[in-house]
């Protein structure tokens, strides 16, 4: 491994060194530069904006001097426009004209370019900052190191995580803006472009032969012509600054965004890891009660006088309601009249109409604008007070919700969500409020608005006044005097006092809005703690709370019972028997209770010994034809006889029983006593009666249970029964000694019930659920086959999930919430199995069509590019299911968090010509994949409407046309790969990239071989699992696995065979599975006698392949006359096959042989055999 790695090294070193001269003129594209540090990245970052600033001042400088001269040359002809006269002044007039629009256009770059400097120096800032503190210690943004966080700490990280977060809803909403108004600048640069282009064909097709217009010369219209081509190409520079422009604004608010996406990332670290360090005790919740009491004071002085300001303004509201109309009466004025006053709309004849004109306008403005507008301010500032105090309780309420989750302190589920309902409906009250306020604000614009429409009414009644100055107000200065003082000061002092009063009631409203709507986010950030604990917090249930006092309690009541003065008991027991039997004496009729129910058991007693055996017999008579009802009534038969068998012992403790429960024995203690001691006596029956059990079921067959069960489901039944008679009858004795606030009943009878839980699902085995699945699906057959392996884990997490849920342990909610959602993400996977499923059904069209019976590639490469799609569209529904998954289990993945890891940096790299370094994201190796399939299929373009034309024309050699088509390929996908890579900035490392694959490539050439054969394998297809393959000639099997490093043979004699994949990829590789259309199973020859007539042969083995159902007959099969050999004629006999007949065709050809064995000696033909002539010489011969 070291030599590996030591090779590796090395070649990385010599390729790094001396490939750059080995590439000779074509080394600037493969440029190495020496990493340079992040802060040197942003120091050249700086001084390229500081460059690009530099060449901007100049550009700015350039159009400054443009527009002084043209606003000189403006002021020049407004100077000749005076002495100008006919033709002359109109030339001046218009050229006067485009050179004020020169100016203003000139003007307008100006201030482009000096707002793309200062673009430059915000942006210059911003990296100058990032680089002195790029863990942004300046900011604050991080808590120093405590031994306790406070929650005040917590508070306040918590409020700078929601400013940054609106910081961040701000500018993404300003590069939308901005993206926006790009394209509408673009718009406008076209247009811009295509008016200059306009006026340049018009200034080159402008002829002195032109006809003079408008008495205009033709040097006068030639220079107004050239006077509009300049100002279309100042438009034109301005159209181009401006898209500079927006493109610096864009280029600064992505990196605001980024910037304010890291400081994020560190708040929301520093708030996580706040959360899980802050203590908050009982000071904190005191200390913030006090201070809340405190504000409440305070506020509560603040409202009184507010109320009592408002108060005031009611009283003068109805003193000033009371003066308009004693004007209307003074004036006989209606209502129509009053309104038209009150609207500055009232047209006045005299002096005195006019006086009630001004009068009621003045009175109903200060009403509407004043004393409403006022009452609504103090209305507003009174709604400020309670958000405050709202906001306040919010806090206090907060830091009690932190406490409890902090030290455990709420009791269970049902504590949790009391308090969420309580955050809920502060939440609910907050949303109506804003609602309402949301139409004050509403309320509020529309009134300034209509103040300013009053002004300006106003202005025009001032007007009116005025132009009747000589007429109406003759000889009436003082009059005139006073109301037009009065009409100036309406329209030009209290009406835009009015406004400014309005829009501080609006930006109050902003204020309220707010402050309410920070803590909706307070309460919101509760909810999502409380939430969270509720959804995986578990609550309190009997189980719990009992477990925490079950043995104090316990100990304590056997203490009790072991400690009691058993005479005393007794001497109880026989003074109450002595007063029983004095009161039944005194009052007789007291005693027919008492023998009825004594009456009433002997006679149950009397009918269960009577009719208990007929009962039995009677379930026994029903047979095995009933299935499980059998089996239930011979149970229950079987118990019967029990219960008969010792019915008189069970009859004397249900008398003691009925003393005890009834309390015809009044002592506690010895009832105590009674329960105690028949936990031994029904142990000892129910060890008798499972005994019974045990032996009726051998004797019948064992018809409860199977032999193979019977000790497991006695164990599990008996186990249940003896806990169940020590738990119910300790409970009972327990609820005789009187614990009133003891849990200790509840908690054993929650034990029982758990047990019995434990108990049923230990009775169902293996076999019965592996006998309840399906086996008709692959699917199903996947599922059994586990199950049966991991039997006992699938059993123990059932059992764990079926005990936590039990509603006396009380996980239930959280259990059905993970399960329901497992399920549902289970259920997506067949779901998206079927969508893929018919996908590839739907694209196999595409890629391939049918042909009769056979199958074909509609391209070349079809097989890869629908191995390709395959991949492709496996891999976007995996990433669907997961994020679907994602959010079923609550962990909202949205497009904002895909975009985010989209964009998210994997990868340094520094820009060769800027310097400027930068990181590679998911889409810039997505974009390198699109250059990598764009290089593909240029390369097929190119190889099949290019080079093979040119072939057609050209009689090229075809192992030449082979090489140039296969040297064309792989040059373009080499050069998209590298154009790729370029264009996400790799270029400076595409060296290094090559190198370490280079280096890796020597070094592990085997591992790297067997993985990447691994890829081919699954991409091209030569082979998949199922195909039956033959590898140099002496390895044939199915392909059972494709692995990473190997493929998986198995044999017909069942042997495994494991080959590497790059063996497979280098070896000579026969696959019967490959083609989708038809194959031949191996050529059979036979040879028979020269005597035979060789057509006929011929037409026998025609025939006999004719027959054979499994043949296919199209393309026809083959029977050639192969040899002539020295016994006879060799017949070669091929046939052809489906795909589906790969595994059988060893088979199908067996049957082949036989039948042509068979046809031939029907017809009297034998298969020729080898003869030799053998010549024997005699010894004589010999010698002689």
């Amino acid at each position: 491994m070291n030599k590996r790695y030591s090779s590796i090294s090395i070649l990385v070193l010599i390729f790094s060194f001396y490939a750059q001269a080995a590439l000779g003129p074509f080394s600037s594209l493969f440029k190495i530069e020496s990493p340079t540090s992040f802060a040197e990245s942003i120091k050249k970052d700086s001084d390229r904006l500081q460059k690009e600033k530099s060449s901007f001042e100049e550009k700015m400088l350039s159009f400054k001097v443009q527009s002084d001269q043209a606003r000189l040359q403006a002021n020049t002809l407004k100077q000749k426009i005076k002495t100008a006269k006919g033709a002359e002044a109109e030339f001046v007039q218009q050229k006067s004209t485009i050179i004020a629009q020169e100016t203003q256009v000139l003007d307008d770059t100006e201030r482009a370019c000096q707002n793309i400097i200062t673009t430059i120096d915000a942006h210059s800032k911003l990296l100058q900052e990032y680089q002195q503190d790029p863990e942004f210690k300046n900011k604050n943004i991080a808590l120093p190191d405590k031994s306790l966080y406070s929650f005040e700490d917590l508070q306040k990280i918590h409020d700078l995580f929601l400013n940054y977060e609106g910081d961040l809803g701000a500018l993404e909403e300003k590069l939308k803006k901005a993206a926006i108004d790009l394209e509408n600048r673009k718009k406008n640069q076209s247009l811009a472009r295509q008016e200059y282009e306009d006026k340049k064909r018009d200034q080159k097709e402008f002829k002195s032969e032109n006809s003079p217009k408008s008495g205009l010369s033709l040097v006068q219209m030639g220079e107004l012509l050239d006077e509009q081509e300049k100002l279309a190409r100042y438009k034109q520079d301005l159209a181009d600054e401006r898209i500079i422009e927006i493109n610096y604004k864009i280029k600064l608010v992505e990196e605001q965004i980024k910037i304010t996406q890291l400081q994020l990332e560190i708040i929301e670290k520093e708030y996580n890891r706040i959360k899980r360090e802050i203590i908050i005790d009982d000071k904190d919740v005191q200390a913030a009660d006090l201070f809340l009491k405190q504000q409440i004071q305070e506020s509560s002085k603040i409202q009184e006088e507010n109320a009592q300001h408002i108060g005031g303004l009611d009283i003068l509201k109805e003193n000033e309601e009371h003066q308009i109309a004693q004007y209307k009466q003074q004036y006989t004025l209606s209502d129509a009249d009053v309104l038209a006053m009150e609207n500055w709309t009232y047209a006045p004849t005299s002096l005195s109409t006019w006086h009630a004109a001004i009068e009621i306008g003045r009175l109903f403005n200060h009403i509407t604008y004043e004393v409403e507008i006022g009452k609504e301010n103090l209305l507003a500032r009174t709604d400020y007070e309670k958000a405050k105090i709202s906001e306040k309780e919010v806090q206090a309420l907060i830091i009690n919700s932190w406490k409890k989750l902090t030290s455990g302190s709420f009791s269970g589920d049902d504590d949790i969500a009391k308090e969420t309902k309580q955050y809920e409906k502060i939440k609910t009250d907050i949303q109506a409020f804003l609602s309402a306020l949301s139409d004050k604000r509403t309320a509020a614009a529309q009134a300034l608005s209509a103040n300013a429409r009053l002004a300006d009414t106003i202005k025009n009644k001032l007007k009116l006044f005025k132009e009747q100055k000589n007429t109406l107000f003759k000889n009436k200065n003082l009059e005139y005097a006073r109301y037009a003082v009065q009409l100036k000061d309406e329209a030009e002092d209290d009406t835009p006092r009015r406004g400014e009063v309005i829009a501080q009631l609006i930006e109050l409203y902003a204020k309220i809005t707010n402050l309410r709507t920070a803590t909706l986010k307070k309460i919101d950030a509760m909810l999502d703690e409380l939430k969270h604990k509720l959804q995986w917090s578990g609550p309190r249930l009997p189980l719990w709370r009992g477990l925490q006092s079950f043995v104090p309690d316990m100990k304590k009541f056997f203490q009790y019972v072991l400690q009691k003065d058993i005479g005393e008991s007794l001497h109880l027991n026989q003074q109450f028997l002595q007063a029983t039997v004095a009161e039944y004496k005194q009052q007789p009729q007291l005693l027919l209770p008492l023998l009825l129910k004594i009456i009433i058991l002997s006679l149950l007693f009397l009918l269960c010994k009577l009719y208990l055996p007929d009962v039995r017999n009677f379930l026994n008579l029903i047979g095995p034809d009933y299935g499980i009802g059998y089996r239930i009534t011979s149970f229950i038969a079987v118990m019967l006889a029990f219960i008969n068998k010792h019915l008189f012992a069970l009859f004397l403790w249900a008398l003691g029983f009925l003393s005890v429960y009834y309390r015809w024995i009044k002592d506690p203690h010895t009832g105590m006593w009674f329960y105690l001691l028949s936990i031994p006596f029904f142990l000892w029956y129910a060890s008798r009666f499972m005994r019974y059990i045990l032996r009726v079921n051998m004797q019948r067959s064992y018809l409860f249970t199977g032999k193979k069960y019977q000790r497991r489901s006695l164990f599990i039944l008996s186990s249940l029964l003896y806990s169940t008679i020590v738990i119910l009858f300790v409970r009972q004795a327990f609820m005789l000694a009187h614990y009133a606030k003891s849990t200790v009943p509840g908690t054993l009878l929650a034990l029982n019930f758990v047990l019995l839980q434990i108990a049923v699902i230990c009775f169902i085995g293996r076999e019965q659920i592996v006998s309840l699945i399906p086996t008709t699906t692959p699917l199903w057959q996947w599922v059994q086959e586990h199950v049966k392996k991991y039997y006992y884990l699938f059993f123990g997490i059932a059992l764990f999930i079926i005990v936590m849920s039990n509603p006396y342990i009380g996980y239930g909610p959280q259990f059905f919430y993970l399960i329901s959602r497992l399920a549902l993400i289970l259920l997506l996977i067949p779901f998206f199995g079927a969508v893929q499923a018919q996908l590839k059904r739907i694209s196999g069209n595409f890629f391939f069509y049918s042909d009769g019976e056979v199958i074909k590639e509609r391209f070349s490469y079809g097989r890869t590019a629908y191995g390709f799609f395959v991949i492709a569209s496996f891999l976007f529904f995996v990433a669907c299911g997961f994020i679907l998954a994602a959010n079923l289990l609550g962990y909202p993945v949205g497009f904002r968090l895909i975009s985010y890891w989209l964009h998210k940096g994997i990868y340094p790299v520094q820009d060769a010509v800027t310097g400027r370094t930068y990181f590679i994201t998911s889409l810039d190796l997505a974009q390198v994949v699109l250059y990598l399939i764009g290089g593909l299929v240029l390369a097929y373009v190119v190889n099949r409407f290019i080079l093979r034309r040119m072939f057609d024309l050209l009689l090229v050699n075809i192992g030449v046309q082979s090489a140039l088509l296969s040297l064309t390929r792989y040059c373009i996908l080499l050069a998209s790969i590298v154009i790729g890579l370029q264009s996400i900035g790799l270029s400076s490392s595409l060296l290094y990239i090559f190198a370490i694959i280079g280096g890796l490539g020597v070094a592990g050439k085997e591992i790297i071989t067997d993985f990447i054969g691994y890829f081919i394998i699954l991409v091209q297809r030569p082979i998949k699992i199922g195909d039956l393959i033959r590898i140099d000639e002496d390895v044939t099997g199915v392909v059972r696995h494709v692995t990473l490093r190997s493929v998986v043979l198995r044999r017909k004699n069942s042997v495994t065979v494991i080959i590497p994949n790059s063996h497979v990829m280098t070896r000579p590789v026969t696959n019967w599975s490959y083609s989708r259309t038809f194959f031949a199973f191996d050529d059979i020859l036979l040879t028979v006698p020269y005597s035979v007539d060789p057509a006929v042969v011929k037409q026998l083995f025609t025939q006999v392949l004719d027959g054979n159902p499994h043949i296919l007959k199209s393309p026809n099969p083959i029977v050639w006359l192969q040899n002539f050999t020295d016994n006879g004629f060799q017949f070669m006999v091929r046939g052809f096959l489906s795909p589906d007949k790969v595994l059988d065709q060893f088979e199908i050809a067996s049957n082949v042989r036989l039948e042509l064995v068979r046809i031939l000696r029907i017809n009297g033909i034998d298969v020729a055999s080898p003869t030799r002539l053998i010549k024997l010489i005699n010894s004589s011969e010999t010698s002689a």
